[in-house]
C-alpha cells in the first residue's frame, strides 16, 4: 500500500504519513487505532513492530522466520549471525 492510499483512508496528506512513517511524528492512540484497521492488524502489532525491546525485536523475527522453510530459515539465521559478529567487530 502507498502512502498515498494510506493517507487517503486515514483522510490526511501524504506528508502526514510520510512523517509517521519515517518517525518523525508519532502518532496519537486514536490515530494508531485507525492505522491498524487500515492495515487489517491490532494496534499491538505496530507498536511491537517499532519497538526497540529485545523481547518485541525477537517477536518480529519469530514472525519473519514463521512462514519460510527449514533451509530459508537457517540462511537467515546464518545471515544474522555473520552480521553481528562483524558488526561487533568494529
Amino acid at each position: 500500500m502507498t502512502q498515498e492510499e494510506v493517507a487517503e483512508r486515514l483522510g490526511v496528506g501524504n506528508e502526514a504519513v510520510s512523517r509517521i512513517e519515517r518517525g518523525r511524528v508519532i502518532p496519537n492512540i486514536v490515530r494508531l487505532i485507525e492505522l491498524a484497521e487500515v492495515f487489517n492488524c491490532e494496534a499491538a502489532e505496530l507498536l511491537g513492530q517499532a519497538s526497540f525491546h529485545i523481547d518485541d525485536q525477537s517477536s518480529r523475527m519469530k514472525q519473519l522466520l514463521a512462514p519460510l522453510n527449514q533451509n530459508d530459515r537457517q540462511l537467515v539465521i546464518d545471515l544474522v549471525e555473520n552480521l553481528t559478529t562483524r558488526l561487533q567487530q568494529r
